[in-house]
Order: structure tokens, then sequence, then C-alpha cells
């Protein structure tokens, strides 16, 4: 970990540590949490491949909306002026 990273990671430990209580949760809930890794999704974005996070993330709302700028017809919706 880098030196510039300690103290806004600190920070930011602090401050959790002060409202988690209020919500229930202990320091000790998060050390025993675990994420789970999702096999990635992609799609083709001129001539790059572009990876996000599956479902039930908005990884594929992404990836659709790289998709629908990959047909380049924005400009056909223009009003002329």
């Amino acid at each position: 970990m880098s030196v510039e990273l300690v103290a806004p990671i600190t920070i930011v430990a602090v401050a959790l540590a002060a409202l988690l209580p209020a919500h229930g949760v202990r320091i000790d809930d998060l050390g025993r949490h675990t994420g789970e890794w999702g096999e990635p999704i992609s799609t083709t974005y001129r001539g790059y491949t572009v990876y996000e996070t599956p479902p039930p993330t908005q990884g594929v709302t992404a990836l659709l909306a790289l998709n629908m700028a990959a047909q380049d017809t924005w400009g056909a919706h223009r009003n002329p002026r």
C-alpha cells in the first residue's frame, strides 16, 4: 500500500468505526466479510474488449450503452438547425 493512501484509508476506517454501532454492525463484522467474484461479462467497443462485473451490478447497463454508442446513430437524432 502506498504512503499516499494510508491517511485517507485511516480516515475512512475511523469514520466507519464511529458509525457502525448505531446501525448494529461491529467492526469485527467487516473482518469476517467475504466478497464473491463473478465471471466478468464483456463486449467489444471500437476494437477494444470492455469487461464489467456481472449482474446483479450495473455492468450490463454500461455494456449495453457501449453497444448502442457503437451503432453510431447519435447524430441522426439531432434536431436540424
